[in-house]
């Protein structure tokens, strides 16, 4: 399913084709369908309720945590004080890696999780919390 939800989010924002770039910028009613339906899938993992939930205890827009952003993400830029947990689920490098790595999203290994888009955090801790459950947060939410 993470994989599915990633390819279509590269295909759709035109970041994939099969020459490597997108040659036509006009969007075709099929891209325009596809689109659409991203939207629809990016907005149903940002609103399932455990990531909800989680977001709202990880990544308080008040200190201590802050957001680094130029512009406020609401959390998903946000560090931990110990600058060790990053993005809107604080998550720590390591277990954003191997998430990545579970998840078949090997272009976000290494890459800090408050620097990458919100829809890819999303898409990450609902496949860690999939994966491992309630557990890396402590079982809240």
């Amino acid at each position: 399913m993470t994989t599915l939800i990633l390819t279509t989010a590269l295909v759709t924002t035109g970041t994939a084709t099969a020459e490597g770039r997108n040659r036509n910028p006009v969007r075709s009613t099929a891209q325009q369908q596809a689109t659409a339906r991203f939207m629809q899938i990016a907005w149903a993992v940002h609103t399932y309720p455990f990531l909800v939930c989680t977001r709202a205890h990880e990544s308080s827009p008040t200190p201590p945590y802050h957001d680094t952003g130029a512009a406020p993400r609401h959390g998903y830029g946000a560090i931990n004080p110990n600058g060790r947990y990053f993005g809107a689920y604080q998550f720590h490098q390591t277990t954003w890696d191997n998430t990545a790595r579970h998840a078949g999203a090997h272009f976000l290994v290494g890459q800090r999780p408050d620097r990458v888009h919100m829809f890819l955090q999303d898409v990450m801790a609902l496949h860690l919390f999939r994966w491992m459950g309630k557990g890396p947060w402590g079982g809240r939410c």
